[in-house]
């Protein structure tokens, strides 16, 4: 099973055979130099589309030998990503990337029916990172694609996040659902306790499978068993989580840059929901969680 994201980086580096990951718009820096890096270490096979010359210019100025990427001309953006898409489709390529676009370019034009990527799912932003005194990776959503999910779609983002503990060799793993209190109290107004306490019960009831999901839980309660001892919290979740679903994305978001700054360790996030691997990353992101976000959506890939 793999329990931290170094782990991610060394699977998808054994694979074989190896994906090949298309970089749609390839002008943006962060996604280029990850992509090429990835190509190096033997993780994937790397095709870029968009203006050439623009792409040049960029692999220059961060000394890539463009000779490891195969790139494939379109002046205008949206011929990039939808040429992007067309090669995914054909079986000449396996997983997105995101290059110098707008990330809701990318994900509606996933959405669009002639391409046949969409699931029964809504998208949704899924991230995997190492947490201080954790035996563990934790994974965590909604950090960059659900404004504020009703109901519905949080049962999807959950579902989401449970694919990929499945695929990391999780074969039940134990949902938080997060609020600012930990009692589950059905007659709070906010939608972070009844909503939790419909999906813990949808769980109970087996309308949500392969996990065990518990809340609405506090962070700490469901992170740390001394928390959950202290406040009273007894179940399978508390202390123990390998997921957490957030509210929000203000909370999911605001969560992940904490990890991301005082983590242990590099971070690794897709947009999962889609029939195929979706990689988008930062400009901000380290290159060890660039190369990890990669690697995430290769262990996703060989999985499905």
């Amino acid at each position: 099973m793999i329990t931290s994201t170094e782990e991610i980086l060394a699977f998808a580096e054994n694979l074989n055979p190896i994906p090949t990951v298309i970089l749609a718009n390839g002008s943006d820096h962060a996604a280029l130099e990850a992509l090429y890096h990835a190509v190096l270490r033997g993780m994937v096979k790397g095709i870029v589309t968009g203006d050439v010359d623009k792409i040049n210019i960029v692999a220059d100025e961060l000394s890539i030998d463009t000779r490891k990427l195969t790139i494939v001309d379109f002046k205008e953006s949206n011929a990039a990503i939808d040429g992007a898409l067309n090669f995914i489709r054909d079986g000449k390529a396996d997983i997105l990337m995101k290059g110098h676009s707008h990330t809701s370019e990318i994900l509606k034009a996933v959405l669009r029916k002639e391409y046949g990527f969409r699931s029964e799912r809504a998208l949704s932003h899924v991230a995997v990172a190492n947490m201080a005194r954790q035996d563990r990776v934790v994974i965590l959503s909604d950090a960059g694609a659900n404004l504020e999910p009703d109901l519905a779609r949080k049962k999807d983002i959950l579902l989401n996040c449970v694919d990929v503990a499945h695929a990391f060799g999780n074969e039940c793993p134990k949902v938080a659902l997060l609020s600012f209190i930990e009692k589950k109290t059905p007659d709070s107004p906010h939608a972070s306790i009844q909503d939790a306490c419909s999906l813990t019960e949808m769980n109970q009831k087996g309308q949500i499978t392969g996990c065990v999901v518990e809340g609405a839980y506090s962070l700490d309660v469901a992170l740390s068993r001394h928390a959950a001892h202290v406040k009273g919290v007894d179940g399978q979740v508390a202390g123990q989580a390998d997921v957490l679903i957030t509210n929000d994305i203000g909370v999911g978001n605001i969560l992940y840059k904490a990890i991301q700054l005082w983590g242990n360790g590099p971070m690794a996030g897709i947009i999962a929901g889609a029939k195929i691997p979706i990689v988008i990353t930062s400009r901000a992101d380290s290159m060890e969680t660039k190369l990890c976000s990669i690697a995430l959506a290769v262990v996703m890939w060989q999985n499905k």
